[in-house]
């Protein structure tokens, strides 16, 4: 279920007990700034929410930075902090730009070191409104971004976490292209999108 924001959707818990009623296994994308409150997340838990899929796009400051807000780093690690309180399973989306591709593998780690089954790496790609700007200064090219990659994919096999990439070319992923799950084919993700 996503969004906008589907953890401040006013009818969200009905929504969740719908899905468990028919059999469903209901994943929230999410900001994870609402979950900062703990009966929230005690509230998802108790509607039966599968697991959140969540948004970790930079790490502290740069994190801030990127959301344009002041306490959203303060919130994202008190949310975590709560999803895992409660035990509740969850993923992880990063979406690489020229303002976080320093830290891929710090991302890596920190989402590791919380309880992350996984973590996806998701290139920017000029969509939607962003596809009439011809220049975009956050996003870097996929020579820029690729070493950095390639280091945080290698520091996820070592460490144990499951990691796949998206929109990005296989050229540039030499050694890592089991980890690809591109657009220019049928997409086959098992824990996500299987077009097949």
């Amino acid at each position: 279920i996503t969004g906008g924001e589907p953890t401040i959707y006013p009818h969200i818990y009905e929504l969740l007990d719908f899905c468990n009623k028919i059999d469903l296994k209901p994943t929230l994308i999410t900001n994870v700034q609402a979950l900062a409150k703990d009966e929230r997340v005690k509230q998802f838990k108790d509607h039966g929410v599968y697991d959140f899929l969540c948004s970790v796009h930079a790490l502290d400051d740069t994190y801030n930075s990127i959301i344009q807000s002041r306490h959203g780093w303060k919130n994202l690690t008190e949310g975590i902090e709560n999803i895992n309180k409660y035990d509740i399973p969850w993923r992880a989306n990063c979406t690489m730009t020229r303002l976080n591709m320093d830290q891929l593998k710090s991302i890596a780690q920190w989402v590791k070191d919380r309880n992350a089954r996984i973590i996806n790496f998701i290139n920017f790609n000029p969509f939607e409104e962003w596809r009439t700007k011809m220049d975009i200064d956050f996003q870097a090219r996929h020579s820029e971004i690729g070493p950095c990659l390639v280091e945080a994919l290698e520091h996820c096999d070592r460490i144990g976490l499951e990691a796949n990439v998206r929109y990005f070319p296989f050229c540039h992923m030499r050694g890592h292209e089991e980890k690809c799950i591109n657009f220019q084919q049928l997409s086959y993700d098992p824990n996500e999108w299987d077009f097949c």
